[in-house]
C-alpha cells in the first residue's frame, strides 16, 4: 500500500529538504519536524550549537560537541526545545517494528525519525528520487538520521532497483523528490545494533493537542 507522510505529495515533502552542514542530520530532522507539525522555524545549525553549549555544561544531548546524536539524545533535545520555547511538542524513543512503521505516516500529529548505522563494506545506497545516483558514497562505517516520509512498494530508482522507503533527507535542496532506499538496505541498516541505539531505533515527535 502506497503512503506518504500526512498524505502530502512527494514534491511537497521534498520541499522540506535542505543541505546539511557538518554532523547535524539529527538537528535537521528536529527542525523539519517542528516545521511540519507547528510551522515553527528554527535553524538546525543553531540547535547544534545549542547542544554543544549544553554539553559543556554537563547536559549531554550529543556524544560530544560536533559529533553524533543518539536517538534517545534526539528525543531529549526535542523535549528541551519544547520546554525552552514553550512549544506544544513531545518526543519519545522506542525500538520500532518494520511491520507497523508505515502506520505513523497516517498520523497528522506525528513525525517518525529513524537512525541508520552500518559497518565496513555495508554502506547502504540512498538514491534521489527515481535516479540511479547514490548519495551515500562515503567509505567505512557510519550513521545517518532521517524522517520517514513515504512508502511505495512500486517505487524504483534507476529503472530497475525497487526502493519502497522514502525519506526527507538534508542532502539536497530545491528538488522535487525524496531520497529512497531498497527494502533490504533499509531493514539491515535500521536493524544494525550499536550501543546507545540498539536495533530499529525510532523517535516519534508528536504535537500535543490543545485543550479546549
Amino acid at each position: 500500500m502506497k503512503k506518504t507522510l500526512h498524505n502530502f505529495s512527494e514534491k511537497n515533502l521534498a520541499s522540506y529538504q535542505s543541505l546539511q552542514i557538518g554532523n547535524t542530520c539529527a538537528f535537521f530532522a528536529i527542525a523539519t519536524s517542528l516545521k511540519l507539525l507547528l510551522n515553527y522555524q528554527v535553524d538546525p545549525i543553531a540547535l547544534a550549537f545549542e547542544a554543544d553549549q549544553l554539553w559543556r555544561r554537563g547536559r549531554f544531548l550529543r556524544f560530544w560537541p560536533g559529533w553524533a546524536v543518539a536517538p534517545r539524545m534526539l528525543a531529549r533535545m526535542v523535549r528541551h526545545i519544547a520546554k525552552t520555547r514553550a512549544l506544544p511538542i513531545d518526543a519519545h524513543f522506542q525500538h520500532g517494528k518494520i511491520e507497523t512503521l508505515i502506520n505513523y505516516l497516517d498520523d497528522p500529529g506525528s513525525i517518525p525519525i529513524v537512525t541508520l548505522t552500518w559497518l565496513w563494506g555495508k554502506v547502504p545506497p540512498i538514491y534521489l528520487g527515481t535516479t540511479s545516483k547514490n548519495y551515500n558514497t562515503l567509505p567505512g562505517p557510519g550513521g545517518h538520521t532521517m524522517i520517514l516520509a513515504a512508502y511505495n512498494p512500486d517505487h524504483r530508482s534507476g529503472g530497475d532497483v525497487i526502493t519502497p522507503w522514502g525519506f526527507i533527507n538534508p542532502w539536497k535542496m530545491n528538488v522535487s523528490h525524496l531520497f529512497w532506499m531498497t527494502d533490504h538496505d533499509f531493514r539491515e541498516s535500521w536493524h544494525n545494533w550499536l550501543p546507545f541505539k540498539g536495533r530499529n531505533p525510532l523517535v516519534i515527535v508528536t504535537k500535543i493537542p490543545s485543550i479546549k
